[in-house]
This record gives C-alpha cells, sequence and structure tokens, in this order.
C-alpha cells in the first residue's frame, strides 16, 4: 500500500512571533512636537523643558570652566584719542597681545607708575579713563594672572588715585558699574585664589567713599541669569555674609 506524504508533516509550520509591540511593551506614546499653532502653555512648558536642557549644557562660550552659567559680557570702553594718547602704542599693543604675560605685565606697569605718582602721563582724569580702558579688556581674561593684575589695577584707581586727584564721583561711579559685573561673576570661582582676590577687592570698593557699599550693593543683588546656576548664587551669598561680617564693625 502506497503512503501518500504532505509538505505540512515533513516541514511543519513555525509559528511566527510579530514584530509589533504592543502598546504596554511600547511604553506610553510619546508627545507630539509643538507646532506653530500650539497654545501659550505648551509653549511655556516647551520653553522650561529648554531652559532646563541648557542649565546642563557648558559650551565653552557662554560658560568658563568653573561651572558657571552666567554668560560674560565683554565690558563697553570707547577708544577715545585722549586715552590712546595716555596708553601709547606700547600699552596698546600689550594688551592686545596673544601672549597672557604681555598682558599682564602692562596692567603691572601701569599699577606702578600710578603708584610712584608720575605726572607725565597725562590729565588725570584722562589717566583714570586709559586704567579703565585696560581694564575692559582684561577682566574678562579667563587667566589667572591677568585677572589678579587687573583687579589690583582696578583696586589702585578707584581707591587711591581716584581720591587722590579728586576725580568726579560720576566719572568713577560710571566706571565701576562697568568693572563690577565682571568681577562679581569670579565670586562663582572654584580656584580659592581667585575667590579671595575678588572678595577682597569688592570690600576695598564698598569701603571707598566714591562707590561705597550701596553701589556694589546694587551689582551683587541683581538676579542671576540662570536660576540654577547653584555656584554663583553660593558665591554671592558668601560674598554677602562676608561683607556684614566686616563692614558692620565699621
Amino acid at each position: 500500500m502506497r503512503t501518500s506524504w504532505s509538505t505540512k508533516h515533513v516541514f511543519p509550520k513555525r509559528k511566527i512571533r510579530s514584530s509589533r509591540l504592543t502598546h504596554r511593551q511600547r511604553g506610553p506614546p510619546r508627545p507630539e512636537p509643538l507646532s506653530f499653532g500650539a497654545s501659550p502653555r505648551d509653549t511655556l512648558l516647551d520653553q522650561n523643558r529648554l531652559d532646563q536642557h541648557n542649565s546642563y549644557s557648558h559650551h565653552p562660550s557662554q560658560t568658563h570652566r568653573r561651572g558657571n552659567t552666567t554668560p560674560r559680557k565683554a565690558l563697553e570702553v570707547v577708544l577715545t584719542p585722549e586715552v590712546e594718547e595716555v596708553l601709547g602704542i606700547e600699552w596698546l599693543g600689550a594688551i592686545a597681545s596673544a601672549k597672557w604675560d604681555d598682558r599682564s605685565g602692562a596692567l603691572d606697569s601701569m599699577r606702578r607708575t600710578l603708584e610712584r605718582g608720575e605726572t607725565t602721563l597725562g590729565d588725570p582724569e584722562a589717566v583714570f579713563k586709559a586704567g579703565a580702558y585696560m581694564l575692559a579688556k582684561c577682566l574678562p581674561d579667563r587667566v589667572l594672572p591677568v585677572y589678579l593684575s587687573a583687579i589690583e589695577l582696578g583696586e589702585h584707581l578707584v581707591t587711591v588715585y581716584a581720591a587722590k586727584h579728586e576725580i568726579d564721583v560720576s566719572t568713577v561711579s560710571k566706571y565701576a558699574d562697568m568693572m563690577l559685573p565682571a568681577i562679581i561673576t569670579r565670586t562663582s570661582d572654584r580656584n580659592a585664589r581667585t575667590i579671595e582676590a575678588t572678595q577682597r577687592v569688592i570690600l576695598a570698593l564698598a569701603k571707598s567713599p566714591c562707590i561705597g557699599c550701596r553701589g556694589v550693593m546694587s551689582h551683587i543683588l541683581v538676579t542671576v541669569a540662570n536660576n540654577k546656576d547653584y555656584a554663583a548664587i553660593k558665591g554671592r551669598l558668601q560674598l554677602l555674609e562676608l561683607m556684614i561680617e566686616v563692614l558692620i564693625n565699621l
């Protein structure tokens, strides 16, 4: 008797599993990207998510390497003919040099010249503006020796030179308002030497009659651009605590 064989007995059909995942395996659906016609509430939520993402991104153009997320803007001081005449080609070329030791050396040279009381530089107010121009170029510098030389020059300009030559208080306040934001930003630095030097200079400016405690506090109490920048907030709180401790006894 002849037996008939079928292919389904020889090659049994496999049960093929579906590659599609169920809703439980996939998880909840992802939110759709917002369109131009999104409601104001959705737009606000999307902006909050963007702010949270940006608070963890450290782009070198917006933050310095110590973790502060507050951008530091360049100080705006115009190079007038009187300032150019005081500084000369040598100092102007030094503060624009790509070598940090040239920039630091120019700042130290300017400070030592003022400390010696030389009057050959020109009119005292023009000399003060020339020093402020050098500070505008070098205070935002990321190299520590350049920054330290800059704040030492700034301290001498405001606390000693301006008072000695009786420079107009409005002129001193104007340039101090441009210098202080760049100095206060460094209170969030992780370098202990930078923090100590910055706090010392800010205290000296607060004691100065040309600026005073009120002029300094108006910059310290400015709202931090990023409320998640805990380093900047902590640095300002420590500065306020130090100012209360030191200035309350005066």
